[in-house]
């Protein structure tokens, strides 16, 4: 999860460094796309690798940091 959300931050400042508008890719938008990331390598090791404890490790780590991330922005918004 955290090697995805890395690649998207830096791909991120990339876009933002080139366009000069901090508004062109928000927040909630690379984590989005970290998380979605994250499901599709879930989907590859569990039917294309039949590594099954790895993958349900994976997604596990994937829903508790998704929870932990929109309970955290939940309280600082509100």
């Amino acid at each position: 999860m955290y090697i995805f959300y890395l690649i998207v931050s830096q791909i991120r400042l990339f876009i933002v460094e080139t366009i000069q508008d901090p508004y062109a890719f928000g927040s909630p938008r690379s984590e989005l796309i970290a998380v979605t990331l994250n499901l599709i390598c879930f989907r590859f090791l569990l039917l294309r690798f039949n590594r099954e404890k790895t993958a349900k490790g994976m997604l596990f780590v994937t829903v508790v940091s998704t929870f932990l991330y929109v309970f955290y922005n939940f309280d600082l918004k509100h």
